[in-house]
């Protein structure tokens, strides 16, 4: 197998298996949220500063991954994602824990978002 397909698989295999994690959380959240006791306002409060964070960190993403890198991005973005979540995990009805979650989760995904295709493309383009 040549260096360009064995690159354009390991794209592929990331992206099933986020999506997949990405599948569960979308799915489960509600339900995971309300097993621990939110409201359905704590709930939509969550999704709305979830989104919101991530219109605002969409853009500015872009910008840093050019600058410190394609891999320490998507490193920084699975890390920041992951703190988001553990601290979901630990909400039990606390609302700090809660917003700072969504704070944190989804500039964790806005940086992943175009990263990982950049990351693809200029891979590519070095070994052709």
């Amino acid at each position: 197998m040549n260096r360009i397909q064995r690159i354009k698989n390991t794209y592929y295999a990331f992206n099933i298996l986020y999506n997949m994690g990405i599948m569960v959380f979308g799915g489960t959240l509600y339900l995971y949220m309300k097993s621990i006791h939110d409201s359905y306002a704590d709930i939509n409060l969550f999704l709305s500063i979830f989104w919101i964070v991530g219109f605002i960190t969409e853009i500015p993403s872009s910008v840093i991954a050019d600058t410190f890198g394609r891999k320490k991005t998507l490193i920084s973005s699975c890390v920041i994602r992951s703190i988001g979540l553990f601290l979901l995990f630990f909400d039990w009805g606390n609302m700090v824990f809660l917003i700072l979650s969504a704070i944190f989760t989804l500039p964790g995904e806005s940086l992943r978002s175009g990263t990982v295709d950049s990351w693809m493309i200029d891979s590519i383009r070095e070994e052709e």
